[in-house]
């Protein structure tokens, strides 16, 4: 049987699902999610808005859990069950997906741990949808999958009473956390302080009178985001050329479905193989064509990317002239009004083409909530990753000076900035260790590349001048160049051709955990080479990389030297690099994999020797 996994999230911290959920995690429609951003457009203005559906799901499922348990631990009468606890988290993790279970036929799998169907398959659709009968007579329960006695739960995923439910508490931490706002809402305590009470005959789950104010918080909250984001005049607009983009490439896009059946965008709904298909990436899609067909949706896109947007008429203009500069409103540095010259490069094709780039690969795959871009890289990799940074950048240039050494002018740290220097890289090697070089994610990015290898001479990418390219020679024309991102993965997952095979089984098996098996890794005394060397270090290679910066002291403000280590701490590191050497099995089944184990065994020599 499955085992459960831990998700790293940067909002919710280390998430723990069991066994069926990852099943139902681990299914294509659900991978979609992926590949299909929470918040629509509004990365284009603000650009660390780029988190997806496939986190804030796994969030909601999370948060609905902690409720549901914080009920049965606190009202054993409530004669909560393990089944109960099971459903509602499926109704949370698949709040958006209600189509997906029949699809992929889990019933089975679901049977296997002890859910009732189809009781419990009903009772999951109801939180959902809603109930799935209409009509029955006065004073009669409306929902089939769970009894009057147990109406309360129905108000954790969905809450159709008043709106307070996981799916708003995840999204209002989620969101406000990757645009870079405040959430006043405190959703810890909502879960500390709720009970099921009875309210003329009918149970249900409410906070405690003092809540009061914390719960018009969270709906300010809400109206703020709505406010500031999700209806930013920007950002709806762009939305609205985007929608006249996809009707006018409409027919012209052709999606292979169910039974080879094509699709076009509008009606691939009707198709579950074809609506699979239905990402971001059509954006992509559209944007790198070639067809004439496409020529006006193509148009559009462009404009989006250049900043050449509608105008919008209802603007209020000051009476005297502002500075014609752009904001853009980053999670870590807050408001960033940059000069109009950065602003023409950022409107470039090949700056734009970041937006499409995760800044750290195959990560995502690993910590969900890494999905940030190389657009809006200077933001950092921790923020996302949910891990902590230690490093204080600001008080680093707070303490700066230019002074000279060795002949040179440098710029020079304060003396007692040292040991903040040595955090700054402490973290570094942490994020490479924990993140960057983890295990699971180094070689889902082998398989990525292996797939890409094999995808390589068949797909083709229009250049300049209507020249063809592949995904390895395209770096050699600049327009071919800048269409190849991300989306060549999704290009192949979801292609028919038999050409790619091979390829799209690759990228099939990574969607679905399928991943080649670690055997075990070894670090070596000595330096080797190798694919499957990981090498970490503080930046230098083996040496310290703080040997080389120059360091003022307070009373000699314009004098600079070198600080030993010795001098900052006893207890920093002796050594700043190594390597481990990792062996994968390729076979994923068990014979396989523990004839690898003895092999591996036998091969992997004494630590002495290495």
């Amino acid at each position: 049987m499955q085992d459960s996994k831990v998700f790293n999230d940067p909002i919710h911290g280390h998430i723990e699902l069991h066994p069926l959920l990852v099943s139902i995690i681990d299914t294509p429609q659900f991978q979609r999610l992926r590949h299909l951003k929470q918040l629509g457009a509004t990365d284009f203005v603000y650009p660390g808005a780029c988190h997806t559906r496939f986190e804030h799901s796994i969030g909601v499922c999370y948060l609905a859990g902690k409720l549901i348990n914080a009920l049965k631990q606190r009202q054993p009468e409530l004669n909560i069950t393990e089944n109960d606890i099971l459903c509602v988290q499926i109704a949370g993790l698949c709040h958006d997906l209600d189509h997906l279970i029949k699809v992929n036929g889990l019933e089975p799998v679901m049977t296997r741990h002890q859910l009732n169907l189809p009781e419990d398959l009903v009772f999951i659709k109801e939180q959902i949808a809603g109930p799935l009968r209409n009509h029955v007579p006065p004073g009669q329960w409306l929902c089939q999958g769970r009894q009057e006695e147990k109406s309360f739960l129905y108000e954790i995923v969905a809450n159709n009473n008043n709106g307070i439910d996981v799916d708003i508490f995840d999204y209002l931490a989620r969101d406000s956390y990757y645009l870079g706002m405040q959430n006043s809402f405190d959703h810890q305590r909502f879960l500390k302080f709720s009970r099921v009470c009875e309210v003329e005959g009918v149970k249900h789950i409410c906070p405690r009178d003092k809540e009061g104010g914390n719960l018009y918080e969270m709906f300010h909250t809400c109206y703020g985001l709505h406010r500031r984001a999700y209806q930013h005049k920007v950002g709806n607009i762009i939305a609205t050329m985007i929608t006249e983009a996809f009707v006018k490439a409409d027919k012209h896009i052709k999606i292979i479905g169910s039974f080879d059946q094509t699709f076009t965008i509008s009606d691939a709904i009707n198709d579950m193989e074809a609506y699979t298909k239905l990402t971001d990436h059509i954006f992509q899609q559209i944007l790198y064509s070639s067809s004439d067909e496409l020529a006006e949706a193509r148009a559009i896109l462009q404009n989006i990317l250049r900043r050449k947007l509608y105008k919008y008429l209802g603007q209020v203009r000051p009476k005297d002239p502002l500075p014609n500069t752009v904001v853009f409103n980053d999670p870590i540095h807050g408001s960033i009004e940059l000069h109009p010259l950065l602003v023409s490069i950022i409107d470039t094709p090949q700056f734009q083409r970041l937006r499409h780039l995760k800044q750290l690969g195959a990560t995502d795959f690993v910590y969900p909530g890494a999905c940030h871009t190389r657009f809006e890289h200077s933001i950092g990799d921790s923020y996302y990753l949910g891990m902590q940074n230690s490093f204080d950048h600001q008080r680093f240039l707070k303490f700066l000076r230019v002074c000279k050494a060795g002949g040179m002018q440098h710029i020079c740290p304060r003396d007692k900035e040292a040991g903040n220097l040595y955090d700054m890289f402490h973290t570094r090697y942490g994020l490479h260790r924990r993140a960057c070089q983890h295990k699971v994610g180094n070689i889902i990015a082998t398989m990525i590349t292996e797939a890409l290898v094999l995808a390589d001479k068949h797909i083709q990418i229009i250049g300049s001048k209507g020249k063809t390219f592949t995904i390895s020679t395209a770096i050699d024309d600049m327009e071919a160049y800048t269409q190849l991102t991300d989306h060549i993965f999704q290009q192949i997952l979801y292609s028919s051709s038999p050409e790619l095979d091979d390829a799209r089984a690759i990228l099939q098996n990574i969607n679905c955990r399928r991943i080649y098996r670690l055997l075990g890794e070894i670090r070596p005394k000595k330096p080797v080479e190798d694919t499957l060397i990981i090498n970490m270090d503080y930046g230098k290679k083996k040496d310290n990389p703080v040997n080389n910066v120059y360091f003022y002291n307070k009373n000699k403000s314009t004098k600079a030297k070198k600080i030993s280590k010795e001098q900052v701490s006893l207890l920093l590191p002796k050594t700043f690099s190594e390597q481990l050497v990792r062996v994968y099995c390729k076979k994923t089944d068990e014979p396989s994999f523990e004839a690898a184990e003895i092999y591996f065994k036998e091969w992997r020599p004494p630590f002495s020797k290495w």
